[in-house]
């Protein structure tokens, strides 16, 4: 065996031992979910202003340097997210 199939291999060893102990952890949440009856509790990022992702949770109605309104959140994507703002000023 050359030293790049040697390389190859142990890249997978690697990625299916990855795989095997999220396996068992996810396995052990359920477990521990069936036997208490309870839901992993919500997670508080920066007191509770970012969501999981650690994204800036927008509420429409809220303003911003008292010059735009947020009306709606429109999407989200993987750099930012997009808001359907208003201004306040003219």
């Amino acid at each position: 065996m050359g030293w790049n199939e040697c390389l190859i291999y142990d890249v997978w060893q690697v990625y299916y031992h990855r795989k095997r102990v999220r396996a068992e952890k996810r396995a052990r949440e359920k477990q521990s979910t069936e036997l208490t009856g309870r839901k992993k509790e919500r997670l508080v990022i920066n007191d509770g202003y970012d969501d999981e992702n650690h994204d800036y949770i927008v509420n429409p109605g809220e303003r911003w340097n008292d010059r735009y309104e947020i009306d709606s959140l429109i999407g989200k994507g993987s750099f930012g997210q997009v808001k359907s703002t208003r201004s306040i000023r003219r």
